[in-house]
């Protein structure tokens, strides 16, 4: 994960205009979408990982489970454990 700082920096914004310009461009914030990365990388790691879901969230970079719990939730519209032990409406596209 890149910090948004040194990112804007290596080209030659400051931080509030690589902001500004990234939701001009996309639609939504750039913090925004590292959280969405986040929450993806996660997804995508699930069925390789070989550990609990604490450490799940810590590989794919959230700082806690309480991060990871947050996210998930709101992205999904599930907890985590409900969703990658259950079988929650919707997640058929993934298989």
């Amino acid at each position: 994960m890149i910090n948004i700082k040194e990112l804007s920096s290596g080209i030659s914004l400051s931080t509030r205009q690589f902001e500004r310009n990234f939701k001009a461009q996309a639609g939504f914030t750039p913090k925004l979408f590292t959280r969405i990365i986040r929450f993806h990388r996660a997804l995508n790691a699930y069925g390789s990982f070989n550990g609990n879901l604490a450490g799940l969230a810590y590989e794919c970079g959230y700082y806690d489970q309480s991060h990871f719990i947050h996210d998930f939730r709101e992205f999904s519209g599930y907890l985590p454990r409900e969703y990658f032990l259950g079988r929650p409406e919707g997640i058929e596209y993934r298989e």
